[in-house]
């Protein structure tokens, strides 16, 4: 899978979050342009924290990994992001070896994806975009860009600034309803992502 843009924390002030949005590959299509990207960046900081996946560059990141997995193991909405992870992802539901055998001849209506990760098998349900949105306007209740003028180049001038490592950046601004939300988001949490883009 590429990874379409870069995110970086640069602050949290109460319930308002300020990234940097990087565009590292050309097909990630622009900046960002919907607050499904706040939801994003709430769910996604979690998930990369969980799983150890956090880029950890920036001399000024003041979380070690243990630090990190305490964050996660005592957030106060825990479940509440795991299930915005859900509705971004899809919900995924370990299954049997016979029900991985059925769905391989018969995919079950609504199933995305099925899988083996070691020895335990799961289906992922494809995401409800609709109470997607529902809880994007819940949840978020702020978003706007600035600085979006390097994402207003012909596709020529795109491609050279590319090739020459000059990546187009723009600045996130949002706020939440519910501050607790925002326990893990934390200012020099820097990440790759691969979902950038809504159809909205």
């Amino acid at each position: 899978m590429s990874f379409l843009a870069r995110v970086t924390v640069l602050s949290v002030r109460g319930p308002r979050v300020v990234c940097q949005y990087a565009e590292i590959h050309p097909d990630a299509g622009g900046a960002p342009d919907h607050e499904i990207f706040a939801f994003q960046i709430i769910a996604e900081l979690f998930e990369k924290m969980q799983r150890g996946r956090l880029r950890n560059q920036l001399e000024s990141f003041p979380l070690s990994m243990e630090l990190q997995k305490t964050i996660i193991g005592c957030h106060p909405r825990k479940s509440a992001i795991e299930d915005m992870i859900d509705l971004l992802r899809g919900r995924k539901v370990k299954i049997a070896q016979d029900e991985y055998q059925q769905q391989l001849e018969c995919r079950e209506v609504g199933v995305g994806v099925i899988g083996q990760e070691n020895d335990n098998f799961f289906k992922v349900y494809q995401p409800d975009f609709n109470q997607l949105l529902s809880e994007t306007a819940r949840i978020v209740g702020a978003y706007h860009l600035s600085k979006t003028a390097p994402f207003e180049v012909g596709e020529d001038e795109r491609s050279r600034r590319f090739d020459a490592g000059e990546f187009p950046t723009c600045e996130i601004h949002f706020a939440v309803n519910d501050v607790d939300l925002l326990y893990h988001v934390v200012p020099g949490a820097e990440w790759d992502t691969a979902m950038c883009r809504y159809p909205v």
